[in-house]
Order: structure tokens, then sequence, then C-alpha cells
């Protein structure tokens, strides 16, 4: 599968589980600064709010959605530890 399915396959899992995804004007960018063998990453990024008093929103602790390239499963980085991981094997 190429990165644009995999994002397509993203996009429909973080919809599932992210009740206000429209609301947030989310979306997904390929994930900078870490790597997963056999699976793209992407950085979920949500709309700034018109007032800049109000805090941004962070979805799931700001962690990216990695997809299977194999199989397309979607699933988000599980907490910071697996997360600290995939910077550590970032492609140089």
């Amino acid at each position: 599968m190429d990165q644009q399915q995999a994002q397509s396959l993203a996009e429909a899992f973080c919809r599932e589980q992210v009740p206000k995804w429209e609301v947030y004007g989310c979306r997904l960018t390929p994930a900078k600064g870490v790597a997963l063998e056999g699976c793209y990453l992407f950085a979920i990024t949500v709309a700034p709010d018109p007032d800049p008093r109000k805090p941004r929103i962070g979805l799931g602790g700001n962690y990216p959605v990695v997809v299977d390239r194999e199989t397309g499963a979607c699933r988000f980085v599980a907490g910071m530890t697996e997360y600290q991981s995939l910077r550590t094997k970032r492609r140089r």
C-alpha cells in the first residue's frame, strides 16, 4: 500500500475514534522525526481556535497514528515509552 492509501485508512480510523474530528478541524500529515519499520506514521494536527485565549486541543497526547503497510491495521502510538522508542529509530 502506498502512503496516500495508508493516510485514507488512518483518517477513517480517527473519525471513528475521535467523535469531534470534524468539529476540531483535524487533519493528518506524515509524521516527521519518527519511524517504525513496516508502518506509516501520521501526525494529528488540530485547527487553531479563532480565540487565541483558548488552549489548543491535543488529541491522544498528540501521539501519531500508526498504519501497518501490509494489513492496513491502524492504531495510536501506545504512550510515551513507545513514542520515545520511535524517535530513537528515526530515519537518517
